[in-house]
């Protein structure tokens, strides 16, 4: 490559980078302070606070329940709260717990920690301060990046995942059609040594700490909306609908497919036409599938 043509895709590369900062940057909120331990029993359960490393603590719900230990994980911006609907129907069958990441909720803000290995480091020392053998980590969304971290660096702490509308590229990197965003990411990864923590939103640190996990070996369960329920954002617009609809089956078939390839013993399901938020518009058939998964968990 001439120095013209090295220049030119050094300018674009750093325009890119600088974007993506603008796009993902807000102020960071300021750290709270260490909570004292402790249960508070509330409407939705019992709350504590469990800590991960030094000045950092995860708000935990325990949901009550009895029999198999389920750990539900909530998508981005949303709380270990998320699931209180959810949980009602699985503390009949499962002792349910729920933890809010850090960065969200009442969980400690740090101003550092938001890797795909610390995020899923904050999960196995929840499970070890509550002394949890091998339950079944269920994710929403993002989550599915934390099970997989789990699930690779951990795997002997676990039953099984079941993700909920979780696996897509931050969960199983396609290793056939590749995911920009991911790639984007390893991008990001060299700016964030240059960018004082503080200035760096939890979205930013989020996304450049994700990592390409490409294998699973432990049961999986992942349910997929295989087409979303686009909602009312096309309603006076059905030609409008039907192309997002077509570009939101040909995504999702994708993580499907990468699904089927690179984790060949996993359950795959899609249910047409639901939220993202799955859990809460496909209650019973969610639950369904789950039920019927944990069966076959030794």
């Amino acid at each position: 490559m001439n120095p013209k043509s090295r220049g030119a895709v050094y300018a674009t590369t750093i325009a890119a980078i600088t974007a993506a900062i603008f796009i993902f940057w807000s102020p960071r909120d300021a750290p709270r302070k260490v909570r004292l331990s402790g249960i508070t029993t509330t409407t939705d359960g019992k709350v504590q606070f469990i800590t991960v490393e030094p000045n950092v603590d995860l708000e935990v719900i325990d949901f009550g329940g009895s029999g198999r230990v389920l750990i539900l994980l909530a998508g981005y911006g949303g709380t270990a709260h998320s699931f209180a609907d959810f949980a009602s129907r699985l503390t009949p069958d499962y002792h349910v717990y729920a933890i809010t990441r850090r960065g969200f909720g009442e969980s400690s803000v740090p101003v550092s920690g938001y890797s795909a290995d610390r995020l899923g480091d904050d999960v196995v020392a929840v499970l070890d301060a509550l002394k949890l053998s091998r339950p079944v980590l269920v994710g929403h969304s993002m989550a599915g990046e934390e099970l997989s971290d789990v699930a690779t660096r951990h795997p002997e702490k676990i039953a099984g995942l079941i993700y909920l509308d979780a696996g897509y590229a931050y969960a199983l990197y396609d290793k056939v059609n590749g995911s920009f965003p991911m790639n984007l990411s390893a991008v990001l990864r060299r700016v964030e040594v240059l960018v004082p923590a503080r200035f760096l939103s939890k979205k930013l640190a989020i996304f450049a700490g994700q990592r390409k996990f490409t294998e699973l070996h432990v049961p999986v369960l992942t349910i997929f909306a295989d087409p979303h329920d686009l909602g009312a954002r096309f309603k006076n617009d059905p030609s409008g609908r039907a192309k997002a609809e077509a570009l939101d089956i040909v995504r999702t078939e994708r993580q499907v497919k990468a699904f089927e390839r690179q984790v060949p013993s996993a359950k795959v399901v899609r249910l047409p036409h639901a939220s993202h938020v799955i859990f809460k518009s496909n209650p019973t058939e969610v639950l369904r599938e789950m039920n019927a998964f944990i069966r076959t968990l030794p």
